[in-house]
């Protein structure tokens, strides 16, 4: 809703600011033509503010649909799930976040203490993450396996 909030504050001010270039040119103009100019620049952003809030809805739906194909997916296949097919999924969601919201997210900063200006791509995964990736788990069982096999030749 925040983001509503700012969408209409900048489009008020886009709309204040051409009202005023407005006037100055039509200034010159008889009525008639100063009034069917201004109705047709405001069916004009009409038209704009239209367009962007229905692409901002397909958008929404689209990350409603991934983000419940991936609930689903946790709930009901989770015995075949694979580490990068959950990464995958959440590169996924954060990019149809992060296309949501291009800007700095003063409630994530608080929460993070300045740690995560933006929920995005590149820190979800790194954020997110509970357990080590592949590669530094194979490595970790590789030193396991031989640091036991090291301790039984010495003993």
């Amino acid at each position: 809703m925040d983001h509503y909030k700012e969408y209409s504050q900048m489009q008020q001010q886009k709309r204040q600011k051409v009202e005023a270039s407005k006037v100055r040119s039509l200034s010159r103009k008889p009525p008639r033509v100063v009034a069917a100019d201004t109705a047709a620049a405001m069916q004009r952003e009409e038209k704009q503010l239209e367009a962007s809030l229905n692409a901002l809805l397909s958008q929404v739906a689209d990350l409603k649909n991934s983000l419940g194909s991936f609930i689903y997916k946790l709930e009901n296949e989770y015995d075949r799930l694979t580490w990068p097919s959950v990464l995958d999924s959440f590169a996924l969601l954060s990019g149809q976040l992060n296309t949501l919201n291009q800007d700095r997210d003063e409630d994530l900063m608080r929460q993070t203490e300045g740690r995560v200006p933006v929920f995005s791509h590149e820190v979800v995964p790194d954020h997110l993450r509970t357990k080590p990736d592949p590669e530094v788990e194979e490595q970790e069982k590789q030193l396991t396996t031989d640091a036991a096999r090291i301790g039984a030749d010495v003993a």
